[in-house]
């Protein structure tokens, strides 16, 4: 998303179809016709694999497409090593460079919070002595949007081929950072932490067993599950293990949430909006109404004022 990008920003439309379509970088996979288990009807196959809307005949020529990602996110696969997931990201970049004839060229960057304003830098050092080091570049969404306002990104929407409706992009994202015709940045299956920090609530099969309360499968496939369902089954969970008649970390609790950052999910749960439109499409910080303000009074009241649900120490 820097300066001189047009047309290395082509190389995000493809992610998600070569993931789920291209097993190999010749467009073959192991699925045969004579395989009952993995026969599909036509119908299902279009309904499944979405193929990308550039043109068959684009070209990038052969340009090198250099993309800076965070170490150790688990984005790049330079070599295939039999782990589904790193061949997929392997077969993807190859099946990118084939399809849209560019070479592309992955760099990892050590970043940490200590070390935000180091990664941020880089990125910003680039740009500014114009010496084309990165053409994509990913990070944290806490820190990245602060190089907007230096004019540092390219606006995505000026890039031709790049088609933000498809549904490998994170279209709620675009919805609300999206200013007076503006987005400088994105997020979407390319990145491997969108998908690998989706959260979800684990549970106990023997200690649900333990006191009397049915597993919850039919509730969530019937579209039950609710919090003051979810309250209900967790409020009867609770014994002082150590035996000192204190509420600590060594009891059983209905709920742990692992630390403060897991907190923030419930955003999303209860369908809270850090920012809305106003009525000339500018967004407006709502975070702070009233409803927001009784969610966070009743995650308080529960992690902290009753003796069945914590925050953890991620331990």
């Amino acid at each position: 998303m820097l300066k001189r990008i047009t047309a290395a920003l082509l190389l995000p439309l493809l992610v998600a179809s070569c993931i789920v379509s291209c097993a190999k970088p010749d467009g073959t996979t192991d699925v045969t016709d004579d395989d009952p288990d993995n026969a599909q009807t036509e119908a299902e196959t279009e309904e499944i694999f979405i193929s990308d809307n550039l043109p068959d005949d684009l070209d990038c020529e052969g340009k090198t497409v250099t993309l800076l990602w965070i170490q150790d996110n688990g984005n790049t696969a330079e070599k295939l090593n039999g782990e589904v997931v790193n061949d997929a990201l392997y077969y993807r970049d190859r099946k990118t460079e084939e399809r849209l004839n560019v070479i592309i060229e992955n760099i990892e960057e050590l970043y940490t919070w200590a070390k935000k304003d180091e990664y941020l830098n880089r990125i910003k050092s680039s740009v500014l002595a114009d010496d084309d080091a990165y053409d994509i570049v990913s990070g944290q969404y806490a820190t990245m949007p602060s190089l907007i306002g230096e004019g540092i990104y390219y606006n995505l929407m000026n890039v031709e081929y790049l088609d933000l409706a498809m549904p490998w992009w994170v279209q709620g994202l675009i919805e609300e950072t999206t200013i007076d015709g503006k987005l400088y940045l994105v997020s979407g299956d390319m990145a491997m932490p969108t998908i690998a920090s989706i959260s979800c609530l684990f549970f106990n099969k023997e200690i649900l067993a333990n006191y009397n309360i049915e597993e919850p499968y039919d509730v969530v496939l019937d579209g039950d599950w609710t919090y003051e369902y979810f309250k209900g089954i967790i409020s009867q969970i609770y014994d002082d293990l150590n035996g000192n008649s204190q509420v600590d970390n060594e009891d059983l609790f209905g709920f742990i949430v692992p630390s403060g950052n897991q907190i923030t999910p419930y955003v999303q749960a209860f369908d809270l909006k850090i920012t809305t439109l106003d009525s000339d499409g500018y967004p407006v910080l709502s975070f702070g109404d009233e409803k927001t303000a009784g969610v966070v009074t009743e995650l308080c009241a529960l992690l902290h004022d009753t003796n069945y649900a914590m925050i953890g120490d991620d331990n």
